[in-house]
């Protein structure tokens, strides 16, 4: 219990207090600003590398997640839609070979999920979110490195637009701050 505590703490999900408790932690849509600028320095080095190093048969499963991402525009349920593209993520960042891609990862990960659970609001959000990963993954599983790059690119585009639009949305007045 204890580790999984300092897990969530490292990954900023809750604060330990001692002789307190345990708090989680706020989203804050500023901090949610400065985990996109770290995306926009990995994302598409990740795709590179990932592009670059996976096996054939990896490719196939990449190929696989995709179709499992694009699957959950039809059911338009957000949770199933976090917990494949988790599970992908993990396969895709393995798939680089670069262990300090992974660490590096985790923690702007788990925050990324959480702020976009709490902040989409319609199927169309989800179905842009799916189909521009989507992509990142085929150029990935069809070996075409420039092109997973730049499909990271048009991702990270879509993700910034996304916590920028989340400043004005009706969630920072029912307590989640501003700063």
């Amino acid at each position: 219990m204890r580790e999984a505590l300092q897990r969530l703490a490292l990954e900023q999900l809750v604060q330990v207090v001692p002789r307190y408790g345990v708090i989680i932690t706020e989203i804050l849509v500023p901090e949610q600003i400065m985990v996109v600028e770290m995306s926009r320095a990995l994302e598409p080095v990740i795709a590179s590398r990932a592009a670059r190093r996976s096996s054939p048969r990896e490719r196939i499963r990449i190929a696989d997640y995709r179709r499992k991402l694009i699957d959950t525009i039809a059911n338009a349920n957000v949770e199933d839609y976090l917990r494949r593209h988790l599970a992908m993520r993990r396969f895709v960042v393995g798939c680089t070979r670069n262990k300090f891609l992974a660490a590096s990862v985790e923690a702007i990960d788990a925050l990324s999920r959480r702020f976009f659970f709490a902040y989409q609001t319609n199927a169309s959000q989800l179905a842009t979110a799916a189909r521009l990963n989507a992509d990142v993954l085929h150029s990935i599983a069809t070996d075409n490195e420039p092109e997973a790059v730049a499909a990271a690119n048009r991702l990270l585009d879509h993700v910034e637009d996304f916590t920028r639009a989340a400043i004005d949305s009706p969630l920072l007045t029912l307590g989640v701050p501003r700063s």
